[in-house]
């Protein structure tokens, strides 16, 4: 019980992450590691509905874009933005580059990084770095857009990925 009230609300390490260098989270990737069943998927679809009904009331804060990696291959890691823009074209018709959305500040959640494939260092650089494409949209307006990623810790590829974005 000490120990569970000592540590810190999920929300206030985000913003902590995020917080350092608030001007350009380009690179920044936010990585949310532990084991099956603790409930990471749960935590980033609650993050997203409660981001939703925020902007929704307001039309104001991060623009919540909620992608789960297991249906990474469904879609196409191709396209100069991404396999995100890819997902969100086809299922929703939404063009994030156009003027309209690129003007929005978002949040990605990207859930389960375990299950987008292979497990080793060349699937996982490519998925991350097909993920990270989106934050291409427009490197001067976009430039507070942030990243969070989930996984279930394994052991190739990972650890780079934890250690380059601190």
């Amino acid at each position: 019980e000490q120990q569970e009230q000592a540590l810190e609300p999920i929300d206030d390490l985000i913003n902590a992450y995020f917080d350092q260098g608030p001007d350009n989270h380009l690179e920044k990737i936010l990585f949310v590691i532990s084991d099956f069943g603790k409930g990471k998927s749960v935590f980033l679809r609650q993050q997203a509905a409660k981001l939703a009904r925020n902007y929704l009331e307001t039309g104001e804060g991060l623009f919540p874009v909620y992608f789960n990696l297991r249906n990474f291959k469904n879609y196409s890691s191709e396209p100069k933005l991404g396999v995100i823009s890819d997902f969100l074209e086809t299922e929703y018709g939404i063009k994030i580059d156009n003027d309209y959305f690129k003007k929005k500040c978002y949040i990605f959640l990207i859930d389960s990084l375990d299950e987008s494939g292979e497990l080793n260092k060349a699937s996982i650089d490519q998925v991350i770095g097909s993920v990270q494409r989106i934050q291409n949209i427009d490197k001067t307006l976009c430039r507070t857009n942030r990243m969070i990623i989930t996984s279930r810790p394994f052991d190739d590829g990972l650890d780079y990925h934890l250690r380059s974005h601190q």
